[in-house]
C-alpha cells in the first residue's frame, strides 16, 4: 500500500512542478551534476492534466485523506542518485470503495494507464539501496521522511 501511496505522490509531484518552455531554457544553462538521469533530456508532457491531484484513480479506488503542502519536496531514487523536486505537492493513501478488496495489480495497471496518458515515463524500477537512504539523510536531516513517512516508509525495503 505504501509503494502505491509514494508512486502516486511522486507522479502528482512531477506533474505539480511542470516548467515552462522558458524556465525550461533558463534551467539548461545551470549545471546539475547527475550520476546517470538527466532530467533536462526527459520530455515535458503536453496533456491536459487539471489541478491537483492531476490524476484519477482507477475505478473502485479513493483517496482516503487529502494532505497538501503548497511547497515541498519529495525525494526519488533514480537508480543513482536522489532527486528533490520541489512544488506542491499531494499525498494520500489509497482505498478500495466500501465492499471491494484491494487489488495491487489491477490498480497499479490502470494506474499505469493513466500515468502514461499523461506522458510519464519510467526512470526506474527496483529497491533504494539502504545504505544511500542513509547517506541522503546524514546530508539532509530526517524532517522531510518524518513528514512525508507514509512515502518513505518503504524506501529500502521495497521494489519502487
Amino acid at each position: 500500500m505504501k509503494r502505491l501511496l509514494f508512486g502516486l505522490a511522486i507522479g502528482l509531484l512531477l506533474t505539480a512542478c511542470k516548467t515552462s518552455g522558458s524556465d525550461n531554457a533558463k534551467n539548461k544553462d545551470k549545471a546539475v551534476p547527475s550520476v546517470g538521469f538527466d532530467l533536462t533530456k526527459t520530455p515535458i508532457s503536453t496533456a491536459e492534466i487539471g489541478s491537483i491531484p492531476y490524476f484519477q484513480l482507477p475505478e473502485g479506488y479513493n483517496f482516503s485523506t487529502r494532505n497538501n503542502n503548497d511547497y515541498d519536496f519529495l525525494r526519488f531514487w533514480t537508480g543513482s542518485e536522489f532527486l528533490l523536486p520541489e512544488g506542491k505537492v499531494f499525498q494520500s493513501r489509497i482505498i478500495p470503495n466500501q465492499g471491494k478488496s484491494f487489488s495491487s495489480l489491477e490498480f497499479m495497471k490502470g494506474f499505469e494507464a493513466t500515468l502514461k496518458k499523461a506522458g510519464a515515463i519510467q526512470i526506474f524500477e527496483g529497491k533504494v539501496p539502504r545504505e544511500e537512504i542513509g547517506k541522503f539523510e546524514e546530508t539532509n536531516g530526517t524532517q522531510n521522511r518524518i513528514n512525508n513517512l507514509d512515502a518513505y516508509g518503504f524506501q529500502g525495503y521495497a521494489k519502487t
